[in-house]
C-alpha cells in the first residue's frame, strides 16, 4: 500500500490493514509489530508532562510523577529497538522507575529522615536530574533520527527547546527570588512548556502523516502487566513500610532492680514512689542526701499524666536535679514515633539558672508482669530554627528525647533528667515538658514527631502535643 493510501486510513482501518500486511505464517512470539511512531510519542509526552507539572494537594505531587514515569517507560519500551537514542531513553526510564518506587516506599518509614540516607537521597536527586536532562537530549536525537528515516528534514526544534526549558527550570531553582516574581515566572514557564508540548504533539502528527511506522521488538509481556507489576511492588513495599518500618527500633530489655535504702530516704521527703521505682541506680545515687524536694502531678484528659520533681542536692553550689516524668494511665495504641521536648529553666531564665551535668532518661512499659526499659532512640540538646511569627525566626536549644512504644504496650512511661544551678538572686523556677504523640498510623510522606515539633509552628495531624509547666519559687522551699 502506498504512503498516500496510508494517510487516508483512520485508526481502526490502519490496524486492520496492518494485520493483513503481516505474514500469517510468522510466529507471534518472534514477529515484529508495526505501529505508528506518533502515537507512541504522544504517550511519552504525556508522561513528561505529568513528571514536570505537578500539584501540591491530594498527594498529586507524588501520584502524577509516578504515573508519568510509568507512561514514559511504556512509551520508550516500544521504541527501544528503533535507534540507539530511544534505547538509552528506555534504560533511563527504568532507572527513574526504580528510583520513584524506592523513594515512595521509603516515604512510609522514618528511615528516610536519617542524616546518612538524606545525604544519599540528595546525591540520587542530582543524578536523577542529570538523567532526566540526558533523556531529553536522547529524545531529541531519537526524533531527528526518525524524521530522517521518514523522509522529513531533521529538526525537532521543540524537543531541543524543551532541553533549554529544563535547564532554565534547574537554574531558577537555585536562585532566590521574591514571591511575586516567582508567581510570574511560574506562569511564564507553564505557558512556555505547554507551547513546547503542543509543538511536539504536532511533530508527532507529521510523522503519522508521513506514514512512518516503527518495527517493534517482540513484546511477550503487555503494558498492563508491566504497569500492574510495578504498582504491586509499590503497594506491597508501602504496606511493609507502614507495618514494619514506621517506628524507631528500640533496645528493650528487662529493667534491673535498684537500691531500696536510698528510695526509702527519698520517699520520706516526698519523692513519688512510682517515679523512684523507674529510676536507674546512678540517678538514685545522684539524689542521695537530698536537701529539698518539690513535686507536682498533673493528669490530662487524654490519659497522659505528668509528674515533675525537683531535688536540691548537696554541694558547694545550689544545684537542682529536675525530673520530668510522664506515663499513660489509660491503655492506648501507639503508632509511629513520639518525642518529648524540654524547655529547661536555663533556657528561659539564663540570668538565674545555668546548665550543669549530663542529661539522662529512658522509656519503659509493662508486659506479662515484667517491666521493660530502653534508652531513648536519641536524647540530646538540639539547636534548630523555630518560626515564631510570620517574619521572625529564632535559634533555640532544647532537649529532645525521641522514642517509639510497642503498639499495644501497657503502662507506658518515661522520663528525662537534667541538672541546673541556681546562680541568681531570683528564686523563680520554670521548666516545661512537651509530649508530641502520633495518634494514627497512616501519613504520607511519613515524618517523625521530632520533625513535626521542630519544622513548623502550626501542628498538623496525625500529631498532637500535650504541654506541662513545672513552676515553683526555689528560695521559698522549706
Amino acid at each position: 500500500m502506498g504512503s498516500s493510501k496510508w494517510k487516508d486510513l483512520d485508526d481502526r482501518e490502519f490496524e486492520l490493514a496492518l494485520g493483513e500486511s503481516v505474514d500469517e505464517n510468522i510466529s507471534t512470539d518472534i514477529a515484529s509489530v508495526m505501529m505508528q511512531c506518533g502515537r507512541i510519542m504522544r504517550l511519552i509526552l504525556i508522561g513528561l508532562a505529568l513528571q514536570t507539572i505537578t500539584f501540591d494537594f491530594l498527594k498529586l505531587n507524588y501520584i502524577l510523577p509516578f504515573v508519568g514515569v510509568i507512561m514514559s517507560l511504556l512509551g520508550y519500551r516500544k521504541l527501544k529497538d528503533e535507534n540507539v537514542w530511544f534505547r538509552l531513553d528506555y534504560i533511563a526510564a527504568w532507572l527513574s522507575t526504580v528510583y520513584s518506587v524506592t523513594f515512595m516506599i521509603l516515604n512510609t518509614m522514618p528511615i528516610h529522615c536519617y542524616e546518612g540516607l538524606v545525604a544519599v537521597n540528595k546525591v540520587c536527586v542530582v543524578v536523577l536530574m542529570a538523567v532526566k536532562l540526558a533523556q531529553l537530549v536522547w529524545l531529541w536525537l531519537g526524533i531527528r533520527a526518525v524524521q530522517k528515516k521518514a523522509g522529513l528534514v531533521p529538526g525537532a526544534y521543540s524537543a531541543g527547546f524543551l532541553i533549554v526549558w529544563y535547564v532554565a527550570v534547574l537554574a531558577i531553582g537555585l536562585i532566590k527570588y521574591g514571591s511575586a516574581l516567582s508567581t510570574v515566572m511560574f506562569v511564564v514557564l507553564i505557558v512556555v512548556y505547554g507551547l513546547l508540548l503542543f509543538s511536539m504533539h504536532r511533530l508527532s502528527g507529521e510523522l503519522d502523516e508521513a506514514g512512518y511506522a516503527v518495527r517493534l521488538s517482540v513484546i511477550k509481556v503487555t503494558d498492563r502487566v508491566i504497569a500492574s507489576a510495578v504498582s504491586a511492588v509499590l503497594i506491597a513495599g508501602c504496606a511493609c513500610g507502614y507495618i514494619f518500618g514506621s517506628s524507631y527500633h528500640m533496645d528493650w530489655s528487662i529493667a534491673e532492680s535498684t537500691d531500696t535504702q536510698i528510695k526509702n530516704e527519698l520517699l520520706e521527703q516526698g519523692f513519688p514512689d512510682y517515679v523512684l521505682n523507674d529510676l536507674t541506680q546512678e540517678e538514685l545515687a545522684a539524689c542521695d542526701g537530698a536537701l529539698d524536694i518539690v513535686a507536682n502531678v498533673n493528669k490530662n484528659e487524654n490519659g497522659l499524666q505528668f509528674t515533675d520533681v525537683a531535688v536540691r542536692v548537696p554541694g558547694g553550689e545550689e544545684r537542682w536535679m529536675v525530673f520530668h516524668y510522664f506515663r499513660w494511665t489509660e491503655d492506648r495504641k501507639f503508632y509511629g514515633t513520639d518525642v518529648v521536648q524540654v524547655w529547661t529553666a536555663y533556657r528561659d531564665l539564663p540570668k538565674y539558672w545555668t546548665a550543669c551535668g549530663e542529661i539522662s532518661g529512658r522509656v519503659m512499659y509493662d508486659s506479662g508482669g515484667v517491666t521493660y526499659a530502653s534508652p531513648y532512640h536519641s536524647l540530646d540538646t538540639k539547636t534548630y530554627e523555630q518560626q515564631y511569627w510570620i517574619d521572625e525566626v529564632r535559634t533555640v536549644n532544647d532537649i529532645f528525647g525521641t522514642f517509639s512504644f510497642p503498639h499495644k504496650g501497657k503502662n507506658c512511661r518515661g522520663y528525662i533528667v537534667y541538672s541546673t544551678i541556681h546562680s541568681g538572686e531570683d528564686g523563680f523556677f520554670s521548666s516545661f515538658i512537651n509530649y508530641t504523640q502520633q495518634d494514627r498510623l497512616l501519613q504520607y510522606p511519613v515524618i517523625t514527631a521530632y520533625e513535626s515539633r521542630t519544622k513548623s509552628r502550626i501542628e498538623k495531624k496525625p500529631f498532637a502535643t500535650t504541654q506541662n509547666h513545672f513552676i515553683f519559687e526555689a528560695d521559698k522551699v522549706e
